[in-house]
């Protein structure tokens, strides 16, 4: 039976590979327009840089890189960027103001009007704002997405067109040391986790005080001494954040430095106590530590503040290394009810076999993969470990940080 069931692994197994080698094709958001329209080299620099401030949510450092290129050139790019700037500043009359603009230049920008829509619905204007709404979707029947998101601007596009236009904005102007910053976000969100480090590194290079840069770069290294040493920089360039002081809270408790790591997660939680996250850094902390009661305490905190996935994984988590294995299902459960991810149903298929439910284990192990499909090789080899160990001698995999 278990010999059959192997077998039936490997097939699905081969199946999801199959499947994974799909790339969907990737498009920019809205109507596409060159960057090679700027005749100003200087222009086409300053945009590069207003939309890689943008991106580092540096609203006010952008727009004045918009105004520099507006003054050497007239624009319609700059004009849709800078009144997006406007958007997410809260300064609606401004943007409204450049997306006249931006409209006179191009009449069938779908961006341009929906942009121009959010900004006429904040001022009240509801009329104007369900005019421009309709008028974007008769130019473009997909909507763009929202102008606070990540991505920063349609142009962006998908994840890979952030990363060309980072490469390019670097090949006209390599001394700018955000453009690196960003182009090493992108990467690492594309799995490329040594280019990403060469660019944080690179960023730094350029700018000694980007604290940013350190935070992102101390999360990529193996080696955990080097990340704490980066955390510790970006906690010297700002004293105020907490996320630094958190994650070297983590990158302690990997190395055994649990009293550090303790000591890190209570200023975290000090610097900001409605921070969810923080609380589970001291969660972790505290089992280290071996105080169940204190650990569960911030875990319940955590997901007071914010019940997400995530809280309730964590909770599972320590639920499940204290031996409550009926509690860590349900909160894997919860988790999994919340948002559809992998985690929750990876973690809950490790305390399903240790409950001795292989069946369910396995079960869990493939929703997983549909879920993930990137995982399959890790939930594979699972589900080998579901099918042939013995349940009383394994443990509930703690997380690696």
């Amino acid at each position: 039976m278990r010999a059959n069931l192997i077998v039936f692994c490997l097939g699905y197994l081969l199946v999801v590979a199959v499947a994974t080698g799909y790339v969907l094709p990737l498009r920019f958001m809205g109507n596409s327009t060159s960057f090679s329209s700027f005749k100003n080299d200087t222009a086409r620099k300053f945009f590069f840089r207003g939309r890689t401030e943008a991106c580092a949510g540096e609203y006010n450092a952008a727009r004045r890189e918009f105004d520099k290129v507006i003054s050497l050139e007239q624009n319609y790019l700059a004009y849709l960027e800078r009144g997006k700037c406007q958007l997410n500043s809260q300064n609606y009359k401004g943007a409204v103001e450049d997306l006249n603009q931006a409209l006179k230049m191009d009449t069938k920008s779908d961006l341009a009007y929906e942009y121009r829509s959010m900004a006429r619905q904040a001022l009240g204007d509801n009329e104007g704002s369900k005019s421009d709404a309709e008028m974007a979707k008769k130019l473009n029947p997909k909507p763009a997405p929202n102008y606070s998101s990540l991505s920063c601007s349609p142009i962006w596009g998908e994840m890979k067109e952030h990363l060309e236009e980072s490469s390019e904005a670097i090949s006209i102007d390599p001394e700018f040391a955000l453009h690196y910053r960003v182009r090493g976000f992108a990467r690492e969100i594309l799995g490329d986790r040594q280019g990403a480090l060469k660019d944080y590194t690179v960023a730094i290079s350029l700018n000694p005080k980007d604290e940013e840069s350190y935070s992102n770069r101390a999360h990529l290294w193996t080696d955990r001494k080097k990340s704490i040493d980066d955390y510790t920089a970006a906690i010297q360039l700002d004293p105020t954040d907490d996320a630094a002081f958190r994650g070297r809270s983590y990158m302690r408790i990997a190395i055994g430095a649990k009293l550090g790591a303790l000591s890190d997660a209570e200023e975290s939680i000090g610097l900001d106590p409605k921070e969810s996250f923080n609380f589970n850094a001291r969660g972790f902390a505290r089992y280290a530590l071996g105080d169940r009661k204190g650990a569960l305490d911030d875990f319940d905190k955590a997901i007071w503040l914010e019940p997400i996935a995530h809280n309730y994984e964590n909770r599972g988590i320590i639920r499940a290394k204290f031996g409550d294995l009926e509690g860590a299902i349900n909160d894997f459960t919860y988790a999994s009810r919340i948002e559809r991810s992998s985690g929750s149903y990876s973690s809950r298929a490790d305390a399903r076999f240790l409950q001795g439910d292989r069946s369910a284990a396995i079960a869990d192990a493939w929703h997983a993969i549909l879920i993930e499909p990137s995982s399959a090789l890790h939930e594979v080899q699972n589900i080998f470990k579901f099918l042939t160990a013995d349940p009383k001698s394994s443990t509930f995999p703690y997380p690696s940080f």
